[in-house]
Formats: C-alpha cells, sequence, structure tokens
C-alpha cells in the first residue's frame, strides 16, 4: 500500500519568516542569518563570532532548526482538515 509522498528536504532558502515564529528564539537567529533574511548569508565562523560559539557548534543548531521545521511540516500535513473526523 503506498503512502503519502515524502517532503522534500528544507534546506536555508526553502522556508518562510512565519516557520520561524514556532522554533527557539537562538534557533530562528542563526537560521535568519545563515539564510540571508537579515541581509547578506552569514558564514557558519560569522554566526559564530556573534553567538560565542564554534562554527561547528552553529552548524548543529542550524541543523536541529531545519529538522525541526521538517518535523512541524509533518506534523500539519497530517492534521485532519476541519471537516473531517467529526468536526462540526
Amino acid at each position: 500500500m503506498p503512502g503519502r509522498p515524502t517532503l522534500p528536504p528544507v534546506t536555508l532558502d526553502t522556508f518562510g519568516e512565519a516557520e520561524l515564529d514556532d522554533l527557539d528564539a537562538r534557533i530562528a537567529h542563526i537560521l535568519r542569518m545563515r539564510s540571508g533574511m537579515m541581509g547578506e548569508p552569514a558564514t557558519l565562523k560569522e554566526v559564530g563570532e556573534e553567538l560565542g560559539v564554534r562554527r561547528e557548534r552553529v552548524r548543529q543548531i542550524q541543523n536541529q532548526g531545519l529538522m525541526l521545521i521538517r518535523q512541524i511540516r509533518e506534523m500539519q500535513r497530517h492534521r485532519p482538515l476541519p471537516n473531517q473526523a467529526g468536526w462540526r
């Protein structure tokens, strides 16, 4: 039995500002800086210097944020529509 098609991966250029509202402020800030939502896209090193962490930690937080956005999208995708499941 075929399942639903999978969602495409979430990358730095495939999410919107509204999706960042559901994330921790630090994660959202890193994603904004890295994606260029705050001007030129910042490097891992630049973000790390601003936050006082190593670039590897920035990369880890960035990947965590992208994973969270994907999970949120998956949850929204499987949420029943108001006219389903006995909604009135």
